[in-house]
């Protein structure tokens, strides 16, 4: 234990108001200085020196000048061995010093223990043993469940048997997860911040499965790789596990290092944070998370959410759909997300008909694929905000009976507007009038007036293309134009005119396929 760690634990039971660390040296023993020495000699360097300076005088101290002294000292007094700016020191609030000498010893020999059991299980480990086993004689002693999971919730290890009376965690374990709702519960305390300031392993409670736990971070490359677990049905742990759980989190990183390449951790970072952005962190945790973990975004970009038409259970998600996604868009952001495949697109590629679009969507056709792409922006931080924009676009596709299978956000915004309005604002009443009076004439003629106008205006005031798609004559496209001229008063050369009969029909249009 070096001396910087020494006084962080120290200071838990006894406040240390004022050090000095000139070196930080590894700690082994301790000794204390309670007279004069009788041959002066230089300090041992990994010797911890303790004194009480009401109780002893400066000849104590004799011989203790030199270079690499450790010294904690309590008391009114300064030792003036503490001006040598090659010493480290620290001074302890007065108290009894029998008690704060037993302490420093039961530190110590904690660090010594705690070194040993870090020795014994990378030993293990390196004689090919299974962590598993090694979490097993832990867990044998404590009576207790360990378990270690990574950032997704999939079981990296755990201890035989697992001691908890709960059928679903047998279950889960048999497949490799962790229960689904002790995930939501981990996550939910993570978007809490519950475990953002720890200093080591706290004491947690998951209500809907009635389990206390100790839990432990796993740090692999300053990236937050999974967790460690100690979980049993009653809130009693064992001090000692406080210390061997972060051992176990090294452990794991070590191992994970060693086995797994980086680009392997990089995709697992990857998914984590594209997650957890979509979940809805704060934008600042976000940015910071974006920058920490070196994602790179394009400048300009649009999220595309794809969805299967029918469900094929979350297999195919992750052994059919992500590989084809792979091999069209190699350079794109990806991950799974709520049953959808979730891409970061360059804009260019997303909003032009590009070779790799042009070969999704023939994939999408083959496939039975829906993609919805939101509008395009430049900050990653408010990717889950265009993740909405492009899930919206599926949604809305399907509700609306558009045909396709690649839709634009853009293109269905007007139908999302009308979806936020409340009931009471009653849609129908932002209509032109023309539209009411030209459904009462064909209720009571039995013509197709507003069905024309409808055409009319949908392919941009064309007549020759609203006759096509009418299967109407010229001639008769000609009559039922200036019919409804007569009977609304309308001008289709008034660029106004034309606004209001292009939203009004958007909001009919939407009015038959909604329960609005």
């Amino acid at each position: 234990m070096n001396f910087a760690d020494f006084l962080s634990r120290l200071s838990e039971d006894y406040p240390v108001p004022d050090s000095y660390i000139a070196e930080n040296t590894e700690i082994f023993h301790v000794q204390e200085l309670s007279g004069p020495r009788p041959e002066p000699k230089a300090p041992v360097q990994n010797v911890l020196y303790f004194a009480d300076t009401d109780t002893c005088d400066e000849a104590a101290f004799s011989g203790l000048s030199e270079n690499g002294l450790n010294l904690v000292w309590t008391g009114g007094r300064k030792p003036s061995v503490c001006q040598n700016a090659f010493v480290n020191w620290a001074q302890i609030e007065t108290g009894e010093p029998g008690p704060i000498l037993q302490c420093i010893r039961d530190i110590l020999v904690e660090s010594c223990q705690a070194q040993a059991l870090y020795i014994s299980l990378l030993q293990a480990l390196l004689s090919g043993q299974n962590i598993s086993n090694v979490l097993s004689d832990i867990a044998e002693k404590a009576e207790s469940t360990l378990v270690i999971i990574d950032m997704s919730g999939k079981l990296l290890a755990n201890s035989v048997p697992i001691r908890l009376q709960n059928s679903l965690w047998l279950e889960s374990v048999e497949q490799g997860f962790c229960p689904p709702d002790f995930i939501e519960h981990i996550r939910d305390i993570r978007r809490s911040s519950g475990f953002s300031n720890q200093q080591g392993p706290q004491i947690h409670r998951c209500e809907d499965e009635a389990l206390y736990y100790l839990l432990s971070r796993i740090i692999v490359d300053n990236t937050l790789f999974g967790y460690v677990f100690m979980i049993q049905e009653s809130p009693n742990f064992a001090p000692q596990y406080r210390k061997f759980l972060p051992l176990i989190g090294r452990i794991v990183a070590d191992s994970a290092l060693r086995s797994q390449d980086s680009l392997t951790l990089r995709s697992r970072l990857q998914d984590n944070t594209l997650t957890d952005i979509l979940d809805g962190i704060p934008a600042e945790q976000a940015g910071a998370r974006i920058h920490t973990s070196g994602i790179h975004f394009p400048d300009h970009m649009c999220v595309m959410v794809v969805r299967p038409l029918y469900y094929h259970g979350k297999t195919y998600l992750k052994s059919t759909l992500l590989p084809m996604l792979t091999r069209i868009f190699p350079t794109s952001l990806y991950v799974l997300y709520h049953h959808n495949a979730v891409v970061v697109l360059p804009q260019d590629t997303a909003l032009t008909l590009t070779e790799e679009l042009s070969r999704f969507q023939e994939s999408c056709g083959r496939e039975r694929l829906l993609a919805g792409i939101s509008n395009p922006f430049t900050n990653p931080a408010r990717l889950r905000e265009y993740y909405l924009q492009a899930a919206k676009a599926c949604s809305l596709s399907q509700q609306m009976d558009v045909k396709g299978y690649i839709h634009y956000y853009k293109d269905l915004a007007f139908y999302d507007m009308m979806e936020r309005l409340s009931r009471e604002q009653r849609l129908p009443q932002f209509c032109h009038p023309a539209l009411a009076v030209l459904r009462e004439y064909d209720q009571q003629k039995g013509t197709r007036l507003y069905d024309t106008l409808r055409a009319y205006t949908m392919c941009g005031f064309n007549q020759n293309i609203a006759s096509e798609q009418l299967f109407l004559h010229r001639n008769t496209m000609n009559y039922r134009r200036q019919k409804i001229e007569d009977l609304t008063g309308l001008n289709f050369e008034n660029p106004d005119t034309r606004f209001l009969l292009q939203y009004s029909f958007l909001i009919d249009h939407y009015l038959e396929h909604s329960l609005v």
